[in-house]
């Protein structure tokens, strides 16, 4: 095994014809072996601060004072290898206008998503991630997503 550190070995993979060693002079991968990823998950490719900020001024102009509203939500959205969004979920949270004017805002910025890709083939591919969307005390919203692909079916 020194060998191998020695030589800065990070991945083997092993096909039908061919083998493909990765190697990786930055100690940061040899380093990280508690949180191996499979890849780097799918992700909106835009501006997410201008998608946050445009939700907050569109529930600022259309929300009811009397709704209770809760202030997370996760959706479960499949982002498709042609960097497209498929389907959208909503996860957690009572349904709600902010709710709905999330969904429709990921709906319309649709081909506005990056699709994840594998480490070992750094091939696209279709996944589902799970976006977290907070409403803050100060009436901003925070969107987050993954931050790396940990399982084939993107969670």
């Amino acid at each position: 095994m020194p060998e191998i550190q020695e030589r800065h070995l990070y991945s083997t993979v092993i096909f039908t014809d061919s083998i493909v060693y990765r190697f990786a002079k930055d100690n940061f991968f040899l380093a990280d072996t508690q949180q191996k990823t499979l890849g780097w998950p799918a992700s909106y490719r835009g501006e997410i601060k201008d998608l946050e900020n445009h939700i907050r001024l569109r529930y600022e102009k259309e929300k009811d004072t009397k709704e209770k509203t809760d202030s997370i939500y996760v959706f479960k959205c499949m982002v498709l290898r042609n960097d497209s969004l498929a389907d959208i979920e909503q996860i957690v949270g009572k349904p709600s206008l902010l709710s709905d004017i999330i969904t429709q805002e990921f709906r319309k910025n649709s081909r506005s998503w990056q699709a994840a890709v594998l480490e070992t083939s750094g091939l696209r591919h279709d996944t589902f991630i799970r976006v977290l969307a907070r409403l803050n005390d100060d009436g901003s919203v925070t969107i987050k997503t993954p931050m790396g692909l940990h399982t084939f079916a993107g969670y």
